[in-house]
C-alpha cells in the first residue's frame, strides 16, 4: 500500500464527491427524510443514499479500505491509510434548506 498513486485517488475522491453531491441535489425531496434523530444528531435517508454510491464508486476503482460514517469498517484492518467518508457534512442544515453542508 505505499505506492499509492495521489492523483488517482484525487480523482476518486472527486468523482464520488460530484455524483453524492448531484444525487443529494436532485433527489433531495425523496432523500430529505429523517430515519434518526436525537438533541444532538439527525439521521436522513439522504445520508444513507450518498455513503452508498460513494463507497461504490471508491469499491470500483480504489483498493484503499473505507471508514464511513453510516457503516463503519470496510476490513477489520484498515491499515495506515484509509478513505474517511461523511456523505453529507451538515445533515441538519441539508434538512432544513440550509446551504452549509457538503459531501
Amino acid at each position: 500500500m505505499n505506492d499509492i498513486d495521489l492523483e488517482t485517488e484525487l480523482k476518486v475522491a472527486k468523482s464520488a464527491a460530484l455524483a453524492a453531491g448531484e444525487i443529494l441535489k436532485t433527489k433531495k425531496s425523496d432523500l430529505n427524510v429523517e430515519t434518526f434523530s436525537s438533541k444532538r444528531d439527525i439521521k436522513l435517508e439522504a445520508d444513507v443514499v450518498a455513503e452508498a454510491l460513494i463507497k461504490e464508486i471508491i469499491q470500483d476503482e480504489s483498493n484503499i479500505a473505507i471508514l464511513a460514517e453510516e457503516s463503519g469498517k470496510s476490513s477489520e484492518n484498515l491499515g495506515d491509510v484509509f478513505w474517511v467518508i461523511d456523505p453529507l457534512d451538515g445533515t441538519a442544515n441539508y434538512s432544513r434548506n440550509i446551504p452549509l453542508c457538503c459531501v
